[in-house]
C-alpha cells in the first residue's frame, strides 16, 4: 500500500468489506458498514490477503441477485483514511502471468483526514 505520492504506509489499519446481495437486482452488489477482515500491513506496506479476500465461502458470484468480485478496502494511516476498490480481474491477471502462489498488486490511495 502506498499513498497518492508513492511513499509506503508502514503499519496501516486495513479493513476489507466484501459485497453481499440483493434481492431483485442482477448483479447486485451491497456493503454495509461492518469490516469483513481486518489486517495491518507490515513495514514495507504490505499484507497478505489471502486466496480470496472477495466471499467468506471462497466462491466468486456473477448471478442474479449477487457480485461479489469487488472489496471496498479502507486504510487509515497517521490519522488519515481512504477508500479504494479491488477487482477479483486483478487476481486472474496475476494467476494467467504465472504467478500461481502469490501475487502482487500496488494499490495507491489517497488519503484525507478523519
Amino acid at each position: 500500500m502506498r499513498d497518492a505520492f508513492g511513499a509506503v504506509l508502514k503499519n496501516a489499519e486495513v479493513w476489507i468489506y466484501q459485497a453481499a446481495g440483493q434481492k431483485g437486482y442482477y448483479y447486485a452488489k451491497r456493503f454495509d458498514n461492518i469490516p469483513d477482515l481486518k489486517l495491518a500491513t507490515d513495514e514495507q506496506g504490505q499484507i497478505l490477503l489471502g486466496r480470496n479476500p472477495f466471499s467468506p465461502d471462497s466462491v466468486i458470484r456473477h448471478t442474479w441477485e449477487l457480485s461479489n468480485a469487488v472489496i471496498i478496502i479502507r486504510i487509515a494511516h497517521a490519522g488519515r483514511v481512504g477508500y479504494s476498490f479491488l477487482d477479483v480481474s486483478l487476481f486472474n491477471l496475476e494467476y494467467w502471468r504465472g504467478n500461481r502462489d502469490l501475487g502482487n498488486y500496488e494499490i495507491r490511495i489517497g488519503l484525507l483526514s478523519k
